[in-house]
């Protein structure tokens, strides 16, 4: 068992997780049906570009088909992009 499952399960032994994504867990949701584990496209598409050698659009592809595609149930993981402040607030 992962140190993050065996760290969800304090939360809720029926926290689906995304497995071989524990270096993308970025947090939890609470939902309707119970926690969900949240995470990070953009720490995956950087993982694949550096441990499998993919370009950009190949690992954005590969994810969306391969991962988040993947249903796992009304506590399916969810994925989140995060976009830097400085790209929608003319302020920053």
């Amino acid at each position: 068992m992962s140190n993050l499952k065996k760290f969800l399960s304090n939360f809720d032994e029926n926290i689906v997780i995304a497995e071989h994504l524990d270096y993308a867990f970025v947090g939890l949701a609470s939902t309707e049906h119970g926690y969900s584990a949240i995470y990070s496209t953009n720490l995956i598409v950087e993982q694949l570009i550096e441990e499998d050698c993919m370009d950009y659009d190949t690992a954005e592809e590969f994810m969306i088909n391969n991962i988040i595609s993947a249903y796992s149930g009304e506590r399916s993981p969810i994925f989140v992009e995060f976009i830097p402040r400085y790209m929608w607030n003319e302020n920053s």
